[in-house]
């Protein structure tokens, strides 16, 4: 019982790292998109921080921070000083671009950690089965004798 509480708050620890790593990243990440001309896509570093949030058990965690990421790159429009040399088509592309790589990247890679998920179980579950296999055996083999 104690073992599985360590396991539970070192789980709780290492998913709280991940979210402070991900807020402060997102939160630098919006501060230079605002300082910096809109044509540039800085937008498109917020996949960092999804990338980030995919190292997270919390399906919801890798989600909202999809979701806080998309906000952010459109929130920058408004505040920042304007496209500078490039034209605002341009500037709604690379956010376009920007919120297409976000979300290809957390629905990826959430499919990505499902699969290893269920690998894991899987690969378990066989390990279990080649135990009661042997157990089997070695119970014949007393019986015989």
């Amino acid at each position: 019982m104690h073992h599985m509480a360590t396991t539970t708050s070192r789980g709780t620890k290492h998913e709280r790292r991940i979210l402070i790593n991900v807020v402060i990243g997102a939160a630098l990440v919006f501060v230079l998109d605002v300082l910096f001309p809109l044509g540039v896509a800085s937008g498109v570093l917020h996949v960092g921080m999804v990338l980030i949030a995919l190292r997270s058990t919390s399906e919801r965690m890798v989600i909202g921070t999809a979701i806080a990421c998309s906000l952010l790159t459109l929130l920058d429009m408004p505040l920042s000083p304007g496209p500078g040399q490039t034209e605002w088509w341009k500037v709604i592309v690379n956010r376009g671009l920007s919120l297409f790589v976000i979300w290809v990247t957390a629905i990826l890679g959430r499919q990505r950690n499902r699969a290893a998920e269920a690998q894991r179980r899987h690969l378990s579950e066989l390990a279990h089965l080649g135990c009661v296999q042997t157990a089997e055996c070695l119970a014949g083999a007393l019986a015989r004798r």
